[in-house]
């Protein structure tokens, strides 16, 4: 079976038990890819009542059908390759450990180790712990101080600065005591026809390549590169979502200094400042934050401040005024410890702005339940489609419409619009508003898309 390892590795942390299982040959045929096949195992385990942190609901880490031989991820990183050569196409863990714990996965040979060393540290303290404990080339998941705290938003992160960012994962690993993933692997994935693979592999590379958009934007700078052309196409969100551009900042925050930092907190918060948009960010990696959503409730709480829904006594002294360096960095905090102010808006913005009641949801920007990314819904009607449409609401990369809206690309999905002048763009667009459809909480599993790439 070509391009799978054929087994499940099964996780009770509550009964400190671990098992191999062989799945279905038919399960590979009817389900596509490594999420298919993860939906089809989470069904046995589906249970509509469950609550979010219910020890018996299963977080699953699946790979798909190419890991360990080419991919291409949202993710980054390696670790779902050593998953499938440690022998495993998905990993699911249920139940509570009694005490914090990490996962050692070492090809067939599987342990739970005691993480009390390691809980509270921070990211890159955690994953060198782990790897320090483990075979040379070790790849790491694991949760900060966002995830053990089981703030909504915090995420799984891996090499240190890549996260599985959006649905909570950090949360339901924290809530399962389990504060690491361990894996290396030795194994080789069966490939059909090596050589088809290689050139198809070769032909996607030279297209890719062949794009001065991929060549001359995404290469140098990612997906940061696109900061001055969505400002200037009118779809970056700013000093939240009152505003649709934000050309006062494209020499400090665009293009070859943007790279190194995070949109959201710029715009969104009005910080013109690299340095302090990247500490922010550097913050919420270090922590597990998902920077979408800790970036996107600072920027609804600043706009709350500015209305006086907040105020001093409620935000602990913090001033949350537009652009205020000292008071992001210390939110990004609190609301990682769940300190102060910090525990209303570690719940989500939505949740929060229910409790502080009035016209507070007219400031917020989420859909079912989740904040919305820097892409501009006014301007990308195709983005907004996708977000009323998604399972899970502001769901920014299926697909990402907002970047086939802004530069009309034309190939993959065989559609084209005329060029339009950013002015024209901009005409039309009104104020702030809320951006919710209905109500989405916390799911009680999470499946992580691992397809990531590596060798």
């Amino acid at each position: 079976m070509e391009g799978y390892m054929g087994k499940a590795l099964l996780v009770d942390l509550g009964k400190n038990s671990i098992e191999s299982r062989n799945l279905p040959r038919e399960w590979y045929d009817d389900f596509i890819g490594g999420e298919g096949l993860a939906v089809r195992l989470f069904y046995e385990y589906m249970d509509s009542g469950r609550e979010a942190f219910d020890p018996g609901a299963p977080i699953l880490f699946a790979t798909g059908p190419l890991n360990g031989t080419m991919g291409i991820s949202n993710v980054g990183g390696h670790f779902a390759p050593a998953l499938k050569k440690a022998g495993w196409d998905i990993l699911l863990v249920k139940g509570k450990a009694e005490k914090p714990v990490w996962l050692r996965i070492e090809d067939d040979q599987v342990s739970i180790e005691d993480a009390q060393d390691i809980w509270g540290k921070e990211i890159s303290n955690t994953e060198q712990h782990v790897q320090e404990q483990m075979a040379k080339g070790a790849q790491v998941l694991s949760i900060g101080l966002a995830g053990e705290n089981l703030v909504r938003f915090s995420c799984i992160m891996t090499h240190k600065h890549r996260s599985a960012g959006r649905g909570g994962g950090g949360a339901l690993m924290g809530s399962k005591n389990l504060k690491a993933i361990g894996v290396t692997g030795s194994k080789s994935v069966s490939v059909a026809d090596p050589e088809a693979l290689k050139k198809a592999s070769a032909k996607a590379k030279d297209q890719i390549k062949a794009k001065p958009f991929t060549s001359g934007l995404l290469t140098p700078f990612g997906t940061h590169g696109f900061y001055n052309s969505i400002s200037t196409t009118g779809t970056l969100p700013t000093k939240n979502w009152q505003r649709t551009s934000y050309p006062e900042s494209h020499d400090v925050l665009g293009h070859d200094a943007y790279h190194k930092t995070l949109g959201a907190f710029g715009s969104k918060c009005l910080i013109n400042d690299v340095s302090a948009v990247a500490k922010a960010g550097y913050l919420c990696n270090e922590l597990g934050l998902d920077t979408i959503s800790a970036s996107q409730i600072i920027a609804t709480a600043m706009e709350w401040y500015a209305k006086g829904i907040l105020d001093k006594e409620k935000t602990n002294e913090i001033e949350l005024t537009w652009g205020n360096v000292e008071g992001t960095l210390a939110m990004v905090r609190k609301m990682a410890f769940r300190e102060g102010i910090g525990d209303l808006l570690a719940e989500g913005s939505k949740s929060a702005a229910e409790k502080l009641g009035g016209d507070a949801m007219d400031y917020v920007f989420q859909v079912k339940g989740l904040e919305m990314a820097a892409c501009g819904v006014r301007a990308s009607k195709g983005e907004a489609v996708v977000y009323a449409v998604s399972p899970r609401g502001a769901d920014h990369l299926c697909p990402y419409a907002s970047v086939i809206d802004a530069f009309g690309y034309v190939e993959e999905v065989g559609y084209h619009r005329e060029t339009e002048s950013p002015r024209r763009r901009q005409q039309g667009l009104g104020q702030a508003g809320a951006g919710t459809f209905h109500d989405h909480k916390l799911d009680g599993h999470l499946l992580v898309r691992l397809h990531m790439s590596g060798g």
